[in-house]
């Protein structure tokens, strides 16, 4: 091929997917030794308005095709793919959304990108996927506590869940995730203190967040932070006094949960001894503060108290 054909050509391809917003590879389908990449030329051949249309097409044969077609072609759909989750058409996003979660861990790289677009949407399917992705997203652990910081407040709150589905590969950013305790949106910090939950003792550095959060204004940022600390377990000891006075919540559920956190904490909330024994007087505290008065005495119980949900 002359190069002046091959400069042409590169110009068409590199115009036509800057209009949706994606890169894709210079558009030779030749390497360097002039063989078409069987793998890659289908998704080249044909435009994303043709695929849009395949996905969302009346006939639900011509749909599965499509989806089948495009999961089959895994890391070579990706840049197709990033194109769809940005797409005009709410449906087409949904598809793209979906099948990015069928082509798995390839995706994670395109999907750190797209969690930084410009367009809010966006950014909360690529989060979204990423947390789909659990442990092979990985690698995304910094976008997604840059994300916690979002202007977004459904953006930020999915980029929680997202950590928290890294589960161990989340510790690197246990001060990001605990500083947006104090976010503006309540279901930012609820979803923030559960995301500390299920990180257990490794988010320790977290302690004294949590405790502040034990004074949130809403109940449910209260209670999560409470099981955030019990979680944490004898690492968080620190927080025993203000648990303490979390026994005396104005909430049951806050108070079961504070009682909770002392028994995860263990022989190092003995000093909460005394207020345990008088908040045994409480019904509805009752059991679990005998599972914390076993668990500080250094006992484990056979069974934990089964909860009822909060109203």
């Amino acid at each position: 091929m002359s190069e002046p054909r091959r400069q042409f050509r590169r110009y068409c391809c590199t115009g036509l997917f800057a209009l949706v917003g994606v890169w894709l590879p210079a558009c030779d389908d030749a390497g360097s030794g002039g063989v078409p990449d069987p793998a890659t030329t289908r998704f080249k051949q044909k435009d994303v308005a043709f695929w849009a249309d395949r996905l969302i097409a009346p006939d639900r044969a011509t749909r599965r095709g499509a989806s089948k077609e495009i999961v089959a072609g895994g890391e070579a759909a990706l840049p197709l793919l990033g194109a769809l989750l940005q797409h005009t058409h709410v449906d087409v996003r949904k598809r793209a959304d979906a099948l990015l979660r069928q082509v798995g861990a390839p995706a994670v790289p395109l999907m750190m990108r797209l969690a930084r677009h410009e367009h809010w949407d966006t950014r909360l399917r690529a989060i979204s996927v990423l947390g789909d992705l659990g442990p092979d997203a990985g690698p995304a652990v910094k976008v997604l506590a840059a994300a916690l910081r979002d202007e977004d407040d459904g953006v930020a709150a999915e980029a929680a869940w997202a950590i928290a589905a890294l589960r161990e590969k989340a510790a690197p950013v246990v001060d990001d995730v605990a500083a947006a305790l104090t976010h503006r949106d309540v279901l930012v910090r609820i979803t923030v203190a559960g995301t500390l939950a299920t990180l257990g003792p490794k988010a320790a550095s977290a302690t004294e967040a949590l405790t502040q959060a034990l004074d949130d204004e809403a109940m449910s940022v209260r209670r999560s932070a409470a099981d955030a600390l019990a979680a944490i377990g004898p690492p968080a000891a620190t927080a025993v006094p203000r648990l303490i006075a979390a026994l005396e919540d104005e909430n049951l559920y806050v108070r079961v949960c504070a009682a909770g956190a002392l028994g995860g904490i263990g022989p190092a909330a003995k000093d909460a001894l005394p207020a345990l024994h008088e908040a045994r007087k409480d019904p509805g505290l009752q059991a679990e503060v005998h599972w914390a008065l076993a668990r500080i005495a250094g006992r484990t119980p056979a069974t934990r108290p089964v909860r009822v949900p909060a109203s």
